[in-house]
């Protein structure tokens, strides 16, 4: 219904025409009391005051209730009025909505003549001029430009929805985008096989050994190879684009979100099966396999690096982060057997020394060394015998 445009909300063709619908049919949900009186209502439901559900019912339900306000207009609605709208100042130009979006149409010598408008095309921005000029480029349109030489197949410049277009063909048509920039009055017999060619092939990327096509997208030209899209700019035409301008786009790091696409593939490593790859980065060119990455010494291009020096300039960071993982997993081992013993030495020789006392003495020094103070206290103890005095003493440290 609405376009952004800077900071500002612009209404498109369908919203002037379902608002002069309501306008007509259903005034009462497009006056501004109502609106009023809807926002009344929420901050009472809002505070508890009012039931959610029963002022819904209200406005949907009963004899003034939308549904029944609808079943009594609807058939007072003319399905070909209803979706046309006249705009002041453009008088004998009629602007609808269809299915395929909003078109313009003029009735000349008793036939009625349309053109589709862009979805960009704002209703305030059209002009009589601009409308007339989509119309009869329309109807010129129609005399095709010339017959394809391998199909035998005409060849039309149109317009559309989505802006001017070049079509191949009357029955299942091919068509292409003209690029942004380039007026249809410009597009010759030529120019119209060249776009009608797209997507085409430019040649293979030397590092990655895929081929390179050049298309036009829904944000314009661009090349593609392996996966890897480049916009082309703007200040470059599309006829002029060759292998060699691909390559210098793809040369480029890649701007935009996303990660940036390979210079050269190696390959996978011998041991860990992951791809070698090379890279341009911020500091320069460099390796990446996995999770590891090493740099290129700067006298070296992206061609001359090969499988065997890629794994060389690779081994020293890849045995480094090897030990580190190997050292980790022997601390983890290394506390793994000191704590495991902890929780059952004791657990033996506490059972045996709250049973008896007697066998103390015996007993080995360590397991009794503790409950051996708390014996010499409770037991009597006569003057003249130093047994107990003998393990007491025995249990100090």
């Amino acid at each position: 219904y609405v376009h952004k445009l800077g900071g500002a909300l612009v209404p498109t063709f369908t919203a002037m025409i379902v608002s002069k619908l309501l306008k007509d049919h259903l005034p009462t949900y497009v006056d501004l009391a109502f609106t009023s009186e809807m926002e009344r209502s929420l901050d009472e439901i809002a505070t508890g005051e009012l039931d959610s559900q029963s002022y819904l019912k209200s406005i949907y339900f009963g004899t003034n209730g939308l549904q029944e306000n609808v079943k009594r207009q609807e058939k007072k609605i003319d399905p070909e009025t209803s979706r046309e709208i006249q705009l002041a100042g453009l008088e004998g130009l009629s602007f609808r909505v269809g299915r395929y979006g909003a078109y313009v149409c003029r009735t000349q010598d008793g036939v009625e003549q349309c053109a589709s408008l862009q979805d960009s095309v704002a209703p305030a921005d059209i002009t009589a001029a601009e409308a007339n000029k989509l119309i009869d480029q329309k109807i010129s349109g129609a005399d095709a430009l010339g017959k394809d030489p391998k199909t035998g197949l005409p060849i039309y410049v149109l317009t559309g929805r989505y802006g001017p277009y070049v079509q191949l063909g009357d029955d299942e048509p091919k068509r292409t985008s003209i690029p942004a920039g380039m007026a249809m009055e410009d597009v010759d017999m030529e120019k119209a096989q060249f776009l009608l060619s797209l997507p085409k092939e430019l040649g293979e990327h030397p590092g990655l050994q895929k081929p390179i096509k050049l298309g036009i997208g829904r944000f314009g030209p661009y090349v593609v190879s392996d996966g890897d899209f480049r916009s082309i700019p703007k200040a470059q035409p599309i006829f002029d684009v060759d292998l060699a301008f691909a390559l210098n786009l793809f040369a480029q790091p890649k701007k935009g979100r996303g990660g940036a696409a390979p210079l050269k593939d190696l390959g996978p490593h011998p041991l860990s099966g992951d791809k070698i790859q090379i890279f341009n980065g911020k500091y320069g060119l460099y390796i990446k396999c996995g999770k590891v990455n090493a740099s290129i010494p700067d006298d070296l291009e992206a061609e001359q690096v090969t499988l065997e020096k890629a794994i060389e300039f690779l081994e020293p960071k890849m045995k480094v982060k090897g030990s580190k993982k190997d050292g980790k997993k022997a601390a983890k081992g290394k506390k793994a057997k000191a704590v495991a013993p902890v929780e059952e030495a004791p657990a033996k020789p506490a059972k045996s020394t709250a049973k008896a006392v007697k066998p103390a003495a015996k007993s080995p020094i360590k397991a009794v060394a503790a409950p051996a103070k708390k014996v010499a206290k409770k037991m009597p103890v006569k003057k003249g015998k130093a047994e107990p005095t003998k393990a007491s003493k025995s249990a100090r440290p």
